[in-house]
């Protein structure tokens, strides 16, 4: 009777070794693909190598244009930023004379108003008194021969 222990560990065995058969294939293949990409990483870095050397290179070249138009960019703000302040203090100035002009032709308008009304009153009462006079004289004139007539 063959002894089922050996024929286990014979199995066993065999597993293990097509594992690490396996295994090995593994890290042949992850080996193949580490070594491809390096390959193409370094074709793109001669790349990359010579792009950033172009920019520094152009860089170096406009230095100086690049830092005199930011100087005359900080000239230009500072002067927007002074005129800008004269623009408020000129508006501020500008609403306070529209203010006081309001308030003036508001009491100019008021005086106006009130001249014409005692003036109107003043006009109405000279106007009116004798012709009131004359209509109270023709009124009692009426009464009176009324009364006598009667």
């Amino acid at each position: 009777m063959p002894d089922y222990w050996t024929i286990a560990l014979g199995l066993l065995v065999g597993i293990v070794a097509v594992a690490m058969i396996v295994q090995i294939a593994l890290w042949l293949a992850i080996y193949g693909v580490a070594r491809r990409v390096q390959a193409r990483v370094q074709r793109s870095m001669t790349g990359v190598r010579e792009l950033s050397k172009l920019s520094r290179e152009m860089i170096a070249e406009n230095q100086d244009a690049a830092r005199g138009i930011a100087g005359h960019s900080a000239a230009i703000g500072k002067m927007v930023l002074q005129d800008a302040r004269v623009i408020g203090r000129f508006s501020e100035d500008l609403r306070h004379g529209i203010h006081t002009e309001r308030e003036h032709a508001g009491v100019v308008i008021e005086d106006a108003r009130r001249r014409v009304s005692e003036t109107a009153q003043i006009v109405n009462r000279g106007v009116t008194a004798p012709f009131r006079g004359v209509a109270q004289g023709i009124h009692r004139a009426v009464r009176f021969f009324e009364q006598h007539a009667a």
